[in-house]
């Protein structure tokens, strides 16, 4: 489910190295599901030479408020090296990342217990720019239960929250 970079994405290169580490972002990225993008348009489908960079969506915890929501990271197969592409704020702890099979739509579920003064989560949904694999907001829902952890696709890919137990 990686998402082969584009020659056209743009970098942004981290200010301080110091502030953040190659240890804390891995420390913080396990704190949140990352979900890869899959059946994207390589590079190499276009005629560009075929890239060794992917793209990694990693979603996080906002609440201590350390983070900055959904991490947008290029990661080059080769060396491991993680490179901060961007971030997108996406609520309060979009945590589980999932992209729509048509690999259009990612989509965030944010792990809160109280959504629009509702005892509910929610789920925000981000356009995937073809190209770059930056995300624009398309708007979110009330996932119609308390604190989701996780969601799925139904067979007719319609998002779908878990059974309540």
């Amino acid at each position: 489910m990686w998402r082969r970079a584009s020659p056209a994405a743009t970098l942004l290169p981290m200010t301080n190295s110091r502030e953040s580490s190659r240890r804390d972002f891995l420390t913080a990225s396990a704190l949140g599901f990352v979900a890869l993008a899959r059946g994207s348009m390589s590079s190499a489908s276009r005629g560009a030479p075929q890239l060794d960079d992917e793209l990694l969506y990693v979603g996080t915890y906002t609440d201590d408020g350390r983070s900055g929501g959904i991490y947008l990271v290029h990661v080059d197969r080769r060396s491991g090296q993680l490179r901060l592409a961007g971030s997108v704020s996406a609520g309060a702890n979009p945590s589980f990342l999932a992209i729509h099979p048509n690999g259009r739509v990612l989509y965030a579920v944010n792990e809160i217990d109280k959504y629009n003064d509702r005892a509910t989560g929610a789920v925000s949904a981000f356009a995937i720019t073809r190209d770059t694999g930056a995300l624009t907001r398309l708007g979110e829902q009330p996932s119609e239960g308390g604190a989701p952890c996780y969601f799925r696709f139904s067979l007719t890919e319609r998002l779908r929250p878990p059974h309540p137990s």
